[in-house]
């Protein structure tokens, strides 16, 4: 499911310290949710004044039977892995390397499919990853195939055996600059598209798995 159209006439305004737009033509959103997302976005910001946010939806294989919040679990920390060896060879190379602590929130839906999917956000130091790269490159040492390439560790799988379940929408990254001028824009920006996690239509309440998880630190 593709986000929503962030045109002036979809956004309200949600009290949270500070006044930020959220999407309206999607339903009623979670409050909670919410301020777990921006929580997500201030500590991001705080560690890293320049950040890039990557937005991209996982779906589950045909068949694959009961999902379990660990698997969202298994793909942060591959993820996780992943990067930590990049910053890891580029100091061994002699290059400079800047921390980088990746945060995340996601969100489990289903619609009318057999099984459920994901969105995901992911925030990262700009200074250390500022691009998604090539996405149909699985070769390429670039954040979309290390993307998938975590999606098929969760799975069990190999890369080629995942082939369409990781999906980048249309803008799929954002760059926020606590620096720039334009920071309340980037930033107001960035969150009206986030909160789009918060919807609780197509929520699956009542299961044993979660509906949202994000970094708590």
């Amino acid at each position: 499911m593709s986000d929503m159209n962030l045109n002036t006439s979809s956004r309200t305004r949600v009290q949270n310290h500070t006044c930020y737009p959220v999407l309206t033509s999607i339903g009623p959103l979670s409050p909670y949710y919410l301020d777990r997302v921006l929580t997500v976005l201030n500590r991001a910001l705080a560690d890293h004044p320049r950040t890039l946010a990557i937005r991209f939806d996982l779906r589950l294989p045909d068949g694959y039977g009961d999902v379990g919040s660990d698997l969202m679990t298994k793909f942060v920390e591959s993820l996780k892995a992943q990067i930590k060896a990049d910053l890891h060879r580029r100091t061994a190379q002699g290059k400079r390397v800047h921390l980088c602590n990746m945060r995340y929130a996601w969100v489990r839906e289903r619609c009318d499919s057999d099984s459920p999917h994901f969105h995901v956000a992911i925030l990262l130091n700009h200074d250390s990853y500022h691009t998604l790269g090539v996405y149909v490159d699985d070769q390429a040492r670039n954040m979309a195939s290390r993307i998938r390439k975590a999606w098929a560790s969760a799975l069990r799988r190999l890369p080629e055996e995942i082939l369409g379940l990781v999906h980048f929408p249309a803008n799929p990254t954002y760059s926020v600059n606590a620096n720039s001028p334009d920071f309340w824009a980037m930033k107001t920006d960035l969150f009206c598209r986030l909160s789009y996690f918060a919807k609780l239509d197509t929520k699956e309440h009542g299961i044993h798995s979660r509906s949202f998880g994000c970094s708590i630190r």
